[in-house]
């Protein structure tokens, strides 16, 4: 059907009546239907159909255009690769379907441009659950308004990194949830599965994407109490005590830097060693929680070698000749504890039991002693039946 079939024909009257234009004067004066200069019969033609086709034509291309903006597919990703910002902090983005982007934040009127690790990310506005361009955790106003709403709680592909209010540091997968900022493992060194959450009111630092510390954690928080495993490689360490400067105990320089070394590769063996060198000399508070970080990590990884490495003994040596430090005795007391728990595990009787004689020599509560004991003699048991069954099928 041509355009000219929309509408019926109609006489002349009728035309000039519907082409009829006001005055200024407020009244109705007849205007003619085509341009000037046409002869009689060119009224013949009708324009209302065309320009009716067109009308409906623009509300269509209006129509998908608001179609468009509201879909889904609206965040736009740049495949260009993100550009290191080092002095803009990263911020947090949390879409209105639940999931989260995390990098340095570009707010405009109509869009939030993101700077991931995987390229630059284009968000509508209207996409925008909240928002923060000053951190990367979500806060008590993100779970108040949002916290019945589903969040993206995957972890991090990639280490993250918490450091709580009192200095505590840990390395994983990082998830933020309402219970709080979850680290994972296993992850890097650590292959022992597990987690941690603590509530967001301890934590001080929380970085998803990065498992180390960066300028923005230094520049906010210079000075505050820290793991001293991440201090900064170029800072000083820490001042003496005046007794310490008085008695000239300083450390030997080859012994610490030998400490620092081993630790940086994952070497806890040797590094624990050095570090005992260390704090003998100079009875450091952060030596001594080096000395014990690192003997902690070596008897560890000396549990998950197949067969196991005996480390309990040579952990003991370390740690005995500061047995008057409390942190050390604790430290000796769960050395003891999970040693004789690991020797059951893997059904080494002698070894369990002499490790529980030395948890019960350090003063150990009793109903420790005494669950170690009887699952030593349950073991026995379920061993010696299995032994008189093999007699008997043979």
């Amino acid at each position: 059907m041509s355009a000219q079939d929309l509408t019926p024909p109609r006489s002349a009257e009728q035309i000039e009546a519907t082409h009829s234009i006001a005055s200024s004067e407020g009244h109705q004066v007849p205007g003619p239907p085509h341009a000037h200069g046409h002869d009689d019969h060119d009224h013949g033609h009708d324009v209302s159909g065309p320009v009716i086709a067109v009308i409906v034509f623009l509300l269509l291309l209006l129509g998908a255009a608001w179609i468009g903006l509201r879909a889904p597919q609206a965040v736009g990703h740049d495949p260009r690769p993100a550009q290191d910002v080092p002095d803009a902090p990263a911020g947090v983005v949390v879409l209105d379907d639940g999931r989260s982007l995390i990098g340095p934040l570009l707010v405009e009127e109509s869009v939030v441009t993101v700077r991931t690790i995987e390229g630059e990310v284009v968000v509508p506005r209207e996409r925008v659950r909240w928002m923060r361009a000053d951190g990367v955790m979500l806060t008590d106003d993100y779970w108040r308004h949002f916290g019945h709403l589903p969040v993206d709680a995957q972890p991090a592909r990639r280490g993250g990194i918490v450091v709580t209010d009192d200095g505590e540091v840990f390395v994983g997968h990082v998830v933020q949830d309402a219970r709080g900022v979850t680290v994972r493992w296993p992850y890097g060194e650590r292959t022992v599965t597990g987690e941690v959450t603590i509530p967001r009111d301890r934590v001080r630092w929380v970085d998803p994407t990065r498992d180390t510390l960066g300028d923005e954690y230094w520049r906010r928080f210079e000075g505050r109490p820290l793991d001293p495993r991440f201090r900064r490689p170029e800072a000083a360490p820490p001042a003496r005590r005046p007794a310490e400067q008085q008695q000239g105990r300083t450390g030997g320089r080859s012994d610490r830097n030998a400490a620092t070394l081993a630790q940086a590769s994952g070497r806890w063996g040797d590094a624990a060693r050095a570090w005992a060198r260390v704090y003998g000399d100079t009875r450091a508070e952060a030596d001594l929680k080096s000395l014990l970080h690192c003997a902690r990590r070596h008897l560890e990884q000396g549990f998950q070698r197949r067969p196991p490495l005996p480390v309990a003994d040579e952990v003991r040596a370390l740690l005995e000749p500061f047995a008057g430090q409390p942190a050390v005795r604790q430290a000796l007391h769960a050395t003891a504890l999970d040693t004789a728990s690991f020797y059951l595990s893997v059904h080494d009787l002698t070894q369990a039991r002499r490790w529980t004689t030395a948890l019960q020599g350090l003063g150990a509560p009793r109903e420790q002693v005494e669950w170690l004991l009887r699952a030593a003699a349950d073991l026995e048991h379920r061993l010696d039946e299995h032994d008189d069954d093999d007699d008997h099928d043979h």
